[in-house]
């Protein structure tokens, strides 16, 4: 397929476009956005009703043990609260005109925040996109965090599912709370889309994030 006629079709996952060019979707990417000389919000093929029915399924928990006995192998049970594996949806939120509509679904699936600092994120999106991508948190007080995560993200042809075009690399910023439950998180994210080069901005969505644990039983 001529890349100069390809969607944009950006995941987690999503692109504003040069003038003229065009490419298609990737894993912690954007969703669609037309032309950066009209800026029009185009509605993706991605998110898929996959994402959408993950999303519904990260509605916060309203019960469930305390944080600290989630941790009780860590010194004195005080491994932040954040630690551990998540069920994710990003959801659209203050775009305005230009962008995705309030309530769209952008991501879902599944994070997991080590004790390390560090954090591996599986998008919802086609692996074909580089699905998986990874960053680095901060706790900012006792149940609030902050993430810096990063993605590589890939135009793939639908038709064989086959990455071709390198699109470039993805920003995501994250700022959380944890639940006094310690089994969900709600916050806000914000994704920015670059191009090769790491530093020309291609495009870029904002919204809510929330999340549910996800532990053994």
């Amino acid at each position: 397929m001529n890349t100069r006629k390809m969607a944009i079709k950006l995941a987690i996952s999503a692109c504003l476009l040069q003038t003229g060019l065009a490419t298609r979707a990737n894993a912690c990417s954007v969703p669609s956005l037309k032309g950066a000389s009209n800026m029009a919000w185009a509605a993706p093929t991605l998110p898929s009703a996959e994402i959408a029915a993950m999303a519904a399924g990260a509605v916060p928990a309203t019960g469930g043990p305390k944080a600290s006995n989630q941790f009780g192998g860590f010194p004195f049970g005080l491994a932040p609260s954040i630690v551990g594996m998540w069920r994710f949806a990003f959801t659209a939120q203050g775009n305005g005109t230009n962008g995705p509509p309030d309530g769209t679904p952008i991501d879902a699936g599944f994070q997991t925040w080590h004790i390390d600092r560090t954090e591996l994120m599986n998008s919802g999106r086609p692996p074909a996109t580089g699905s998986f991508c990874e960053g680095v948190w901060e706790q900012q007080n006792w149940s609030s965090f902050s993430l810096n995560h990063w993605a590589l993200s890939w135009d793939f042809d639908p038709a064989t599912g086959k990455p071709t075009v390198f699109v470039g690399p993805t920003n995501i910023q994250e700022q959380v709370t944890v639940a006094t439950t310690g089994n969900s998180f709600t916050g806000s994210f914000s994704l920015t889309q670059y191009a090769p080069d790491g530093t020309t901005v291609l495009g870029g969505v904002k919204g809510v994030v929330s999340a549910t644990r996800v532990t053994v039983n």
